[in-house]
């Protein structure tokens, strides 16, 4: 589990690099991001789950600027989506579908977790 996470927080970095360095859309730069993983698996040999666990992320990171802005809020939302995805490999099937419920759930997570931070600081300023 801790690979999926570290090729999540990798994935994260190439995600936001393709997106606001390169200044490619959030599909542009997913469809890069997905493709790019799946011919390394494929080359190496590798487990199919870093194909999958790309294309999960770069679901997630596909959110709006206001919704995801720097890089660390990336990395965040990217951990919590290997994280959902480690939790819920086996619980849901196919590609699109589920990695995108992952997806979809876990930058909901992040925005709670955000959320209840910006409320909690705020409460102890005051």
């Amino acid at each position: 589990m801790i690979e999926w996470l570290i090729a999540g927080l990798v994935y994260s970095l190439i995600m936001y690099w393709l997106r606001f360095k390169c200044k490619l859309t959030d599909v542009q730069a997913s469809a890069w991001l997905v493709l790019a993983a799946g011919v390394l698996v494929r080359v190496f040999d590798l487990d199919f789950a870093y194909g999958a666990i790309a294309a999960c992320v770069s679901y997630a990171l596909m959110s709006d600027e206001r919704t995801l802005g720097p890089p660390w809020e990336y990395a965040a939302a990217a951990s919590t989506a290997c994280l959902v995805f480690a939790l819920f490999n086996e619980t849901l099937v196919g590609i699109g579908g589920r990695l995108g419920t992952f997806a979809f759930t876990a930058v909901l997570v992040w925005l709670g977790i955000k959320h209840a931070a910006r409320s909690l600081l705020k409460a102890a300023n005051s």
